[in-house]
């Protein structure tokens, strides 16, 4: 594996609370203890501080849609870097935020519409009953390498903003399953394991967002 990149920057907005994921949920749930997305291949952003249209991309490509005819992680980085609210652009190189991804896939016809997490319970039901969540956070130096148990370590100072999928839940580990952007070397063929009050921390700090899709 190369070496990280980031890319991810905070935007808040407070108009994010009118479109919550809560109110797109049917009125009843059966929870399950665990389930999983099935995913696309794993997606490597280097050498671009490109997570986020890397994690957009590798939403579009996880169940129940997978679609596979694009466009890349490139592409939504750059098309997002043209309608952020920051002064850069292309080929700058110097990240995006995750609303400017969805937005564009939105403006493009990609998806209907999208909306935010309130709470770690909000995610955790969207990945039962309708797809994955691209989480925007913190990155701290010790979640780079998961353990051995590949779960992600979330201490030590932050080292950039990044922005990656939770396609899946274990209760019984307690943890969400992540897809990240930085290649199959990475963690578990791509993959780890990040912890619910870990979650729950960075999404304080953070944004979760998922797309609701077309059929394209």
């Amino acid at each position: 594996m190369s070496e990280p990149r980031f890319g991810r920057i905070l935007s808040p907005d407070d108009r994010d609370g009118n479109f919550p994921m809560a109110a797109e949920q049917p009125a009843a749930i059966t929870r399950l203890p665990y389930y999983y997305r099935v995913t696309g291949p794993i997606l490597d952003q280097n050498p671009y501080n490109a997570c986020v249209g890397y994690a957009w991309s590798q939403q579009l490509q996880t169940s129940p849609i997978m679609t596979r005819s694009g466009p890349s992680g490139l592409d939504i980085y750059k098309a997002a870097m043209e309608i952020d609210e920051f002064p850069w652009r292309w080929p700058e190189d110097r990240g995006t935020s995750v609303r400017a991804g969805v937005k564009w896939l939105q403006g493009q016809g990609r998806i209907e519409r999208y909306v935010w997490a309130q709470s770690i319970y909000d995610i955790r039901d969207w990945i039962q009953t309708f797809g994955s969540v691209v989480l925007g956070s913190e990155w701290k130096q010790n979640m780079s390498t998961p353990d051995n148990n590949g779960f992600l370590n979330c201490t030590g100072q932050v080292v950039g903003g990044h922005a990656y999928l939770l396609m899946g839940f274990s209760n019984r580990r307690q943890a969400f399953r992540i897809t990240n952007s930085w290649g199959r070397d990475w963690g578990d063929w791509g993959r780890a394991w990040l912890r619910y009050e870990d979650a729950a921390a960075l999404l304080r700090q953070g944004e979760a967002c998922a797309a609701i899709e077309k059929q394209v």
